[in-house]
This record gives C-alpha cells, sequence and structure tokens, in this order.
C-alpha cells in the first residue's frame, strides 16, 4: 500500500513538519533495512486544477525533515508530498497526482507512516499518519464524532479537515464541512473548502455532544489545541469503518448513510 504526506499552512505562527524515514523496521529474515526514494512536493491553489511542483528532494540518508515554512503555502493551502523511485522523472505540472511507491521492503500490511508534528513556539506535539493513495482516488464524504479536544487556560481549538483528491479535475466548486449537534442534528457551523485544500474550523466549547461531516468529500480530520503560551495538542480521529470489527467498509457505508441522510 502506497501512501501520501502533506504540509499545510495552518496560520497562529503554527508549523507543519513532517519527519519521513528511509529505514523500516518490520524487515525480519532480511539484511536490507532501508530503500532510497525521493520526494516531489507539489502544490494546487484554491481555484486551480493542476498541480505545481515546489521541490524535490532525495531520502539516501535515514530520514528527510521537511516544514511548511520553507514553501510559499498560504492559509489553507496543502503541499503533498509524493514519494518515486530516484530515476522517476517529475514532471513541473500536472493534472493527475502521480502514484507514489511504497517504502515497504518486505510484505506486511502494517502502512507506510510518517511523523506528522505541529509546532507552537518551542513545543511541538505530533502523531504517525498518512492520506492513502487509494483513499485520494475517491470523491467520498465524511462524517466524526466525539472531537478530541481540551478546553480551558484560554485554550483555542481548531479542527483542519485535509482533503486530497489526486485524480484530474475540470471544475472546482466551493464544498460544506459543518458540525451538528448529536442528539438534535442541528447545525452549529459550516464553512467553506475547495478539493485539495485545508478546511479550518474554530470549535467553541458545547454542551452536547458534536458530529462533523462533509456531504461532498472523503478527508482526515485533525483536532488542534493550543494558545499562546505555546502549549499545542494534536490529535486525529480514525474512521467509522474502525467501529467494526469485520465487514468494515460495509459497516461504515451503512453508518455514513444513516447519519448523512438526517443531517442537512
Amino acid at each position: 500500500m502506497s501512501e501520501y504526506f502533506f504540509l499545510t499552512n495552518v496560520g497562529s505562527d503554527i508549523k507543519n513538519i513532517v519527519e519521513i524515514t528511509s529505514s523500516q523496521s518490520n524487515v525480519v529474515g532480511t539484511k536490507k533495512t532501508s530503500i532510497n526514494f525521493k520526494i516531489g512536493i507539489y502544490k494546487q491553489g484554491f481555484e486551480d486544477n493542476y498541480w505545481v511542483k515546489l521541490d524535490e528532494r532525495y531520502v539516501n540518508e535515514d530520514f528527510v525533515r521537511l516544514c511548511s515554512e520553507e514553501y510559499p503555502i498560504n492559509l489553507g493551502e496543502l503541499a503533498v508530498l509524493v514519494m518515486v523511485a530516484n530515476d522517476e522523472n517529475l514532471e513541473d505540472v500536472y493534472e493527475e497526482l502521480p502514484e507514489p511507491i511504497s517504502r515497504k521492503i518486505v510484505d506486511t500490511k502494517v502502512n507506510d507512516r510518517a511523523s506528522v508534528i505541529f509546532c507552537n513556539k518551542e513545543n511541538c506535539s505530533s502523531y504517525q499518519g498518512e492520506f492513502p493513495y487509494l483513499m485520494s482516488k475517491i470523491k467520498g464524504t465524511f462524517l466524526s464524532f466525539d472531537p478530541l479536544v481540551q478546553f480551558g487556560n484560554e485554550v483555542q481549538n481548531k479542527l483542519f479537515f485535509v482533503n486530497i483528491y489526486s485524480k484530474k479535475i475540470k471544475h472546482k466548486k466551493k464544498y460544506s464541512l459543518c458540525m451538528a449537534e448529536n442528539k438534535s442534528k442541528k447545525i452549529l457551523n459550516c464553512i467553506n473548502y475547495y478539493q485539495n485544500s485545508v478546511a479550518i474550523m474554530d470549535i467553541k466549547k458545547q454542551d452536547n455532544e458534536v458530529i462533523f461531516y462533509s456531504k461532498d468529500t472523503l478527508g482526515i480530520p485533525i483536532f488542534l489545541s493550543f494558545n499562546d503560551k505555546g502549549f499545542i495538542s494534536v490529535e486525529h480521529t480514525h474512521p467509522p469503518s474502525e467501529f467494526f470489527w469485520k465487514e468494515k467498509l460495509r459497516g461504515q457505508g451503512f453508518l455514513k448513510s444513516n447519519w448523512l441522510e438526517n443531517l442537512k
């Protein structure tokens, strides 16, 4: 399974860093422990339907560290990191993103992942994540329960909804990301976003449980809590398929359809 990674500008002077290693831990029975590859870094403007190359980096050592501040990424824009073989020619412009290679040396079900890091002043918080290539080929929908946020001590909470669609887009239009009360289905907030960008929603403390959804595209939700003193905490939720032990995709489809048809 191959994966994309991403950098974004989330504002509030917070840096987004990605660390990708060439070394592999799941290599029992082989002497080879790492592979060489390069990374193409591509950005698509909010209203553009093509990808422009920002950089090309070779990874021939232990790991590479990429930072959002190194590139011209505006608030809410997304730079996608595409891993390819060293000898592959990367074009300056694509209408459709190349398929990334896998870093796996042996066949396992473990996903290729990287450290996704957010830094506020001198403090950083991270998780191990990725954006699956197969997921990027589907327009889909999005549904997430119970935000992983913290309140108190003047902490701000934001949801960053990361959407990557690697296939060709003819025309872009604005989509909606919404927050609603769990029981009443009352809409509390809706914001607009484009495909291949990051929707940024402020989260205020609510008396009741809330859900987040988009009927327009799928994406990965990242919940960020921070304050002016440098505190920062980042969390992300698993997709609804993780609620099911067997037939995960069937269960997820059933859950989404039942919820989304009752939401405006």
